[in-house]
């Protein structure tokens, strides 16, 4: 059995709790102490996960990023914080008429599907394929990777699963 990465006692099985691989290293009462902190508690706690992590707040605005997160956007955090998903990963469609979140295209957005599901569903996602069209310096290019989310307080932890 694993041991909570807070307080070190025991976390039962994945299924038990319903995480998956965003959190899978919390117990419960480390989870319900997250429920009543802040984005910057919840922005320090993921600064210690191995792999690249969002915090997305309801609205599809980023909040908080770890280190990792940054590095596999090729952003400095101070470039992502208060920006929308489609604005972080340079989508082509966020630079249209409306902004990201507002074009007809979002409607099918994969990434902002996923977030907007596990907020209100509070139900973690895991392994979702991601394919984004995006517009860097002039140029139109498609990139593939995977996502899993998991709604930590009144925000979701976006892990970024893959080269972008």
């Amino acid at each position: 059995m694993q041991k909570c990465s807070r307080c070190e006692k025991q976390v039962p099985a994945p299924g038990a709790m319903n995480l998956k691989p965003v959190t899978t290293d919390l117990c419960p009462r480390c989870v319900d102490y997250f429920e009543l902190r802040e984005v910057a508690d919840i922005c320090q706690y993921i600064e210690n996960l191995p792999a690249p992590i969002l915090v997305v707040d309801g609205d599809g605005m980023v909040r908080g990023a770890n280190t990792q997160a940054c590095k596999a956007v090729s952003k400095d955090l101070p470039h992502i914080v208060n920006l929308r998903g489609g604005d972080v990963f340079e989508c082509a469609h966020a630079r249209l008429p409306g902004g990201c979140g507002r074009t007809v295209h979002c409607s099918g957005c994969t990434v902002r599907r996923a977030v907007l599901d596990t907020l209100s569903t509070g139900n973690p996602l895991s392994g979702i394929s991601v394919e984004v069209l995006q517009n860097v310096k002039g140029k139109d290019r498609r990139v593939t990777f995977q996502i899993s989310t998991q709604r930590l307080a009144n925000c979701v932890l976006l892990q970024i699963d893959g080269g972008l």
